[in-house]
């Protein structure tokens, strides 16, 4: 692809980018519709899908700048993946032909595109140590086994997976609540609803895992923890008594 490319950028995503991004698919937590926590579900096999799924998809492209989101993930080595500087090449020039269309597109009247990470930021200060406690977060998920009787807190309290539990109600609290990833195992975003849900997928997805433990990921004490506090913090959030974001990342 030169600089003097005059394919749409349309035509440009379908042809350079999706089959390197094609690496995030095959069933993995990107895929369209993939029961999973990932901020971003963006890849099809049919390019035709994967593109409106990839452009709208905000914590991925941003605005289409030269620090896009996917870019920065791809140049730290996400998921131990390595990108050549050709195919990071391909995603910079498709970035900015994405740019340069959108250019002569009226914008300052029309809203930003809906970022799901802000409605996320927003609820990571809506959440508070003080309601934490109250549902019992910290005894519910610390205690809570499998079928074999097997404590959950046994391999998770180091975060295996990007699941963790900490028998520590403060430190427990800080994690969920500063660190994006360790978040999303327990909320997540409902970008129709603009809001946050239970993420009763990342414990389905957990309880299909080949080797893993049996348990029941929908009724068991954690979960019963995790909606009241999830109704806790909800009610900070409709009586606009939030404190700021709590995210760090």
């Amino acid at each position: 692809m030169n600089m003097n490319d005059t394919r749409a950028a349309k035509v440009v995503f379908k042809e350079d980018v999706h089959p390197i991004v094609a690496r995030c698919g095959g069933g993995s937590c990107h895929d369209i519709g993939a029961v999973s926590g990932a901020q971003s579900k963006f890849y099809n096999t049919d390019p035709e899908m994967a593109y409106p799924a990839t452009t709208a998809a905000t914590s991925l492209v941003g605005t289409f700048s030269s620090i896009a989101p996917i870019l920065t993930h791809i140049q730290a080595g996400h998921k131990g993946i390595t990108y050549t500087d050709v195919e990071t090449g391909k995603i910079t020039k498709w970035l900015a032909k994405e740019t340069a269309e959108r250019a002569g597109q009226p914008g300052p009247t029309q809203p930003p595109p809906y970022d799901p990470k802000e409605t996320l930021k927003t609820w990571s200060g809506c959440m508070s140590q003080a309601n934490f406690n109250t549902a019992q977060m910290t005894q519910a998920w610390a205690n809570l086994g499998a079928s074999n009787l097997q404590k959950c807190i046994g391999c998770h309290q180091g975060g295996v997976s990007g699941f963790l539990i900490i028998n520590d109600p403060t430190k427990y609290f800080e994690a969920l609540s500063t660190t994006t990833a360790f978040l999303l195992k327990y909320f997540t975003v409902d970008t129709a609803a603009k809001k946050v849900i239970v993420n009763q997928a990342s414990f389905k997805s957990a309880a299909m895992i080949s080797g893993h433990p049996t348990f029941d990921a929908v009724n068991n004490a954690g979960m019963i923890a995790l909606k009241k506090f999830f109704d806790l913090t909800d009610a900070r959030l409709t009586a606009n008594q939030c404190d700021p974001p709590r995210l760090k990342d």
